[in-house]
């Protein structure tokens, strides 16, 4: 008996028309949705490391945010830019060592995770 009263009282809640109920209902359902949407992401780890990456935008100049570009959004593209700059010390005109260094250190923290998203995408 409580139990049907419960969802009588939750659909009550979900149908009425109050300003203050629309209110509560929208940051529930908000709530709800970015928990669902963050938790079921295709590329969480690869959203985080990309972040991290473009939160150090501000150290880099035009041409190097550009050239980074390609490869930040995909696990795909983050593998390759740790293949071809990351694993060989090699020298690279489109970045700074420094810059390159920082964004190694951050792709290398998380490429275990990276291939396996890589993995678990295709």
């Amino acid at each position: 008996m409580k139990f049907i009263l419960f969802l009588l009282l939750i659909g009550s809640l979900l149908t009425i028309d109050s300003p203050f109920i629309n209110d509560i209902r929208a940051k529930l359902l908000g709530f709800v949705s970015n928990i669902a949407s963050s938790e079921y992401a295709e590329n969480r780890i690869t959203d985080t490391v990309s972040a991290e990456i473009v939160s150090h935008f501000n150290t880099l100049n035009d041409a190097e945010e550009e050239f980074l570009k390609p490869y930040l959004f995909t696990p795909e593209g983050l593998m390759k830019f740790h293949r071809n700059y990351c694993e060989h010390d090699a020298f690279n005109t489109e970045i700074s060592d420094q810059n390159r260094r920082k964004i190694c250190s951050i792709v290398d923290r998380q490429l275990d995770a990276i291939e396996n998203e890589g993995l678990r995408n295709n």
